[in-house]
């Protein structure tokens, strides 16, 4: 995603499930930018084969570090997409 969009790091990582639940496309995705104060202003567009991946690793990798256990149709939107191995969200400094 980072380098299909050439958006800043903290944009993609702190990604919601509503984020990209938000968009009536499934290549589309809200985010903020740099001064919009955490508002989710700004749309990234990315092709299909990174919306299969993104999927797969919701599905999978995700959902194995999730501590429900979730997959994509059970998460709650503010749920973060991304996850560290132990599930928690990414957390830049």
């Amino acid at each position: 995603m980072f380098f299909e969009t050439g958006t800043r790091a903290s944009e993609i990582i702190e990604l919601t499930i509503g984020d990209y639940r938000s968009r009536k496309d499934f290549q589309e995705v809200n985010t903020f930018t740099k001064g919009s104060h955490e508002r989710r202003i700004k749309s990234l567009r990315f092709g299909k084969d990174t919306v299969k991946r993104l999927m797969k690793y919701i599905d999978t990798e995700r959902k194995q570090f999730d501590p429900g256990h979730l997959n994509f149709e059970d998460l709650p939107d503010n749920a973060p997409i991304f996850l560290t191995k132990y599930g928690a969200p990414f957390l830049l400094p």
